[in-house]
This record gives C-alpha cells, structure tokens and sequence, in this order.
C-alpha cells in the first residue's frame, strides 16, 4: 500500500534531458514497468542504470534494462558476486 504500482526500493533521477535510474525491481517484469513509467510520465531517454549491490532486489532486472539498450554499471565485486545470487 501506498508504495506505487512496483513495490521496489530504487531511484530515478531526471538530470535534465535525460534519466539515471539507480537499483532494478525484484524482475525483468517489474523493471519493464518501471521503464514504461518513465517512457509515459517523464519522456525522456534513459541514459544508464547503476546498481548498489548484487541482491535479487537491486539487479534482478538486469535482463530488461539490457534489453532497452540502457547501459549498466555496477561495482567489481557486485558484479562477482551476481552469479552467485542467480543473477
């Protein structure tokens, strides 16, 4: 209740003509939304995506910022760590 259409910590930042999103939903399905949210509320491009941490929560939907052609960056070890999380 009361915490939007995907129940998901994360943070998307408008920086002039373009967006940062920072942390995935838990899914690819639910990071879509999130993407079409921004495509129909905000109208403009998505630069990159940064992920905190290698936890289903934070870069669960990896595969559909890939997808949308959004460049990701996250830290060395999280990106270690990822196959290891089933990411």
């Amino acid at each position: 209740p009361g915490f939007g259409a995907v129940a998901s910590n994360g943070l998307i930042v408008r920086d002039g003509g373009r967006v940062l999103v920072v942390d995935t939903a838990w899914t690819d399905d639910q990071t879509a939304q999130i993407l079409n949210w921004i495509k129909q509320e905000i109208n403009l491009p998505v630069a990159l995506a940064v992920v905190t941490h290698a936890h289903q929560d934070k870069m669960g939907g990896m595969d559909a910022l890939h997808a949308a052609g959004i460049a990701t960056y996250a830290n060395a070890l999280s990106n270690q760590l990822a196959p290891q999380e089933g990411m």
